[in-house]
């Protein structure tokens, strides 16, 4: 246990088992305040007893025993407190959240992080002081947290949600996610984690072209549309999504895939135009649409096929298969196919020469061609055929839905 000795200054408590992380702190911070260190909680609760502790930097450390400690403090001696978590400590965050950590600070962070940190608390901002400092619902997008497992460095950061407009990053930029960590975090029941839309744009390749328009140009979506929009197609999705011998898991993780796809897609005017179109031009056409694109996700992830870019294009092609049928007529739609007349046949197939020109006239619609080579060809025809059962009970679903 060590301290500074200005006893003017307010008083800090490091809890961390790393002497090193503690000297560290210490080393930059002592000029300014007082510092004073512990290694474990009972040397911690010693000086906390002992000293009129202004603030206490915990680390979540192993077994929750940083959830421990915060628990003790808010009920014996209340004082502001900043958790130093790591990404294996999910569980433990969301935890100490709901028992009134102040603040969370995710390692690695600088010096220059951490003293903003502590000047905020000091200076009694109530604002969202969490890593997330103007962010809100629509910024993030949910994933399956399986979606995370890969062998390499991740290229943005990862966040959980610990309240409504509340997310705290939990792995930088260039860490890894290994498979029993995802598998233990199921165990305990968190199914998702979430990454900012910006990110999520990026990782698909899909770039909004935002052109810089007048005030009052009809080509503004203004947010009342999308959050209408967004919402009738959530609860189509939700309506729709539990269906009898489909595997209710990978239906689940579809389901998140194309909700984050579509908060993407209503950001472009083109495809949030064309999206509402279909919403707009019969329901059983755009719920359709959705099941295929959703089952298309489905199968892709089936077959291995596990880059965001590669499944954005399958969700991408579902939504978008049917939309020349936007200019024919609803009553056409409907009539049965038995009853058709020759002129009417060709009116209705001319829907798929309509929707190419549609598509191809979209400028932000992504590459029509996926890089597959010959051998992903043979690989993916020969899983298709072991899963001959559940492609055909999919698009037979796809078709009800």
């Amino acid at each position: 246990m060590g301290h500074s000795r200005n006893k003017n200054q307010k008083k800090l408590l490091v809890v961390d088992g790393d002497q090193t992380l503690r000297g560290l702190i210490h080393q930059n911070l002592s000029d300014e305040y007082t510092i004073y260190e512990a290694q474990d909680n009972e040397i911690a609760k010693t000086v906390i007893r002992k000293q009129d502790i202004d603030l206490i930097l915990v680390d979540l450390m192993p077994d929750s025993k940083g959830v421990e400690l915060l628990t003790w403090v808010k009920l014996t001696k209340p004082t502001p407190v900043i958790l130093m978590i790591g990404f294996s400590q999910i569980i433990e965050t969301k935890k100490a959240h709901e028992l009134g950590a102040d603040d969370f600070i995710s390692k690695p962070f600088s010096m220059v992080e951490l003293q903003s940190r502590i000047t905020k608390i000091f200076s009694g901002s109530k604002e969202n002081s969490y890593e997330v400092t103007a962010g809100s619902d629509k910024d993030f997008c949910r994933m399956p947290v399986d979606d995370f497992i890969s062998e390499k460095e991740l290229e943005y950061n990862i966040f959980i949600k610990l309240a409504d407009n509340k997310y705290v990053k939990v792995l930088h930029k260039g860490g890894k996610i290994d498979p029993e960590r995802v598998r233990m975090y199921k165990e305990k029941g968190v199914y998702h984690l979430y990454i900012r839309q910006e990110d999520f744009r990026q990782i698909l390749g899909f770039t909004v072209r935002v052109a810089k328009l007048a005030a009052g140009d009809e080509r503004i979506i203004n947010e009342e549309q999308k959050k209408h929009f967004l919402k009738f197609t959530g609860e189509m999705i939700i309506q729709n999504a539990f269906v009898v011998g489909v595997d209710t898991e990978a239906l689940n993780s579809a389901k998140d895939f194309l909700e984050s796809c579509m908060n993407v897609l209503v950001e472009d005017y083109d495809s949030f135009m064309l999206l509402d179109m279909l919403r707009t031009h019969t329901d059983f056409l755009y719920s359709h649409s959705l099941g295929v694109s959703a089952f298309s996700v489905m199968i892709g992830k089936q077959l291995g096929w596990s880059s965001p870019k590669t499944l954005f294009k399958l969700a991408f092609g579902g939504l978008f298969h049917d939309i020349g049928k936007k200019e024919i007529a609803p009553e056409l739609l409907w009539k049965e196919r038995t009853l058709l007349t020759r002129e009417e046949r060709k009116e209705l197939e001319t829907h798929v020469t309509r929707g190419k020109q549609i598509l191809e006239s979209m400028r932000s619609a992504p590459p029509q061609r996926l890089s597959v080579s010959p051998m992903s060809i043979t690989k993916t025809f020969l899983v298709m055929v072991t899963h001959v059962n559940y492609v055909v009970k999919t698009f037979t679903l796809c078709r009800l839905w």
